[in-house]
């Protein structure tokens, strides 16, 4: 008779067994649940948060439509079915239950859901970026403007240019965004060298004229 019993006990315990689920998602992207259960190839599947009573199923997969203005979606492959959640949010966050409807008491899988937000870190470093590319943009103007811009300089900032390409790529611009702003330096370093010989040449022309005048 115990032996009966234990036997009895042991189906039992394979028939409802489940299995808790932790996922992490991140703030305004999906997050696709995977629920399995065994014996559940035609029961109805639910998706509940919380102490998951009627009020709170938020799709079941005998129901076509979406629940919650879209935010919810089910598919059912028998004993595994898929619970997709759209446009996570903070609020998001908590303990859901996957249901299997049975005869009886109802089977379930927690699923631990943890929502972050956006890497700040990978923000902080895209202003830092941006920040440096037009401080030096500005030091390059002041230099034009006062035409004190020569070949040391350049030698002196081309480190900063290779520096920005790895910077770059937080504000997803890449290494064309730094080649660019090189050879912007280096026709501007151009046509104020040619500017200068020119004047140069200028007034090389202005002191002759007067020496002969002189004579």
């Amino acid at each position: 008779m115990k032996r009966s019993l234990v036997f009895v006990v042991l189906i039992l315990e394979e028939f409802f067994q489940t299995e808790a689920i932790s996922i992490t998602g991140t703030v305004g992207t999906e997050l696709k649940i995977t629920c399995s259960h065994t014996y559940a190839t035609t029961n109805v599947k639910y998706f509940c948060k919380g102490a998951c009573t009627d009020a709170d199923v938020l799709i079941k997969s005998n129901v076509q439509e979406r629940g919650s203005n879209g935010k919810y979606s089910i598919k059912d492959e028998g004993n595994t079915f898929y619970v997709t959640i759209t446009n996570l949010e903070t609020r998001d966050a908590g303990v859901y239950w996957c249901g299997i409807d049975r005869v009886g008491a109802d089977t379930y899988n927690k699923v631990t859901i943890t929502v972050k937000e956006e890497n700040p870190e990978g923000i902080m470093k895209t202003s830092h970026s941006s920040n440096h590319f037009l401080f030096l943009c500005r030091i390059i103007q002041y230099l034009w403007q006062k035409k004190s811009f020569s070949l040391s300089l350049l030698i002196l900032f081309l480190p900063l240019f290779i520096v920005i390409p790895e910077m770059i790529l937080y504000v997803g611009t890449g290494l064309g965004v730094a080649v660019l702003a090189l050879a912007t330096v280096l026709l501007l370093f151009l046509r104020l060298r040619k500017r200068n010989v020119s004047t140069s040449h200028g007034k090389s022309k202005q002191t002759y004229f007067n020496t002969i005048s002189t004579l």
